[in-house]
């Protein structure tokens, strides 16, 4: 994420200018603490060489806009990680991602069973 990615509402929102150099004050430092949250937990978890699936579900979620969302925060948040929770489920933990024959061994090398759940 960018900075010119956060969006503020439009000044013809606000009666006043206090009023929206408060408000925009107070959501741009709301962002900042849960921007710097998810970074702290994509620095240390994320990228650590041992992270398991459980632990992307306690990853921190951080808004972009102003306006509120229609759609539910934690389907998007967990949609695509329950759809692999599920496909293991289903499959069982011997399953293996379909490689075709020009994938180079060093990205086959990477994937294994077990990884996929530990």
């Amino acid at each position: 994420m960018k900075p010119s990615d956060l969006k503020v509402a439009p000044d013809a929102f606000f009666p006043t200018e206090r009023v929206r150099d408060f408000l925009e004050w107070s959501l741009l430092r709301n962002w900042m603490k849960d921007w710097l949250r998810y970074v702290h937990w994509y620095w240390s978890v994320a990228n650590s060489p041992d992270v398991s699936l459980s632990d992307f579900f306690s990853a921190s979620v951080y808004e972009k806009l102003w306006r509120i969302r229609r759609e539910s925060s934690e389907l998007i948040r967990f949609g695509l990680l329950w759809k692999i929770y599920d496909l293991v489920a289903e499959k069982g933990v011997s399953l293996e991602p379909a490689m075709s024959s020009r994938t180079p061994l060093w990205i086959s090398g990477m994937v294994t069973r077990i990884s996929l759940l530990h």
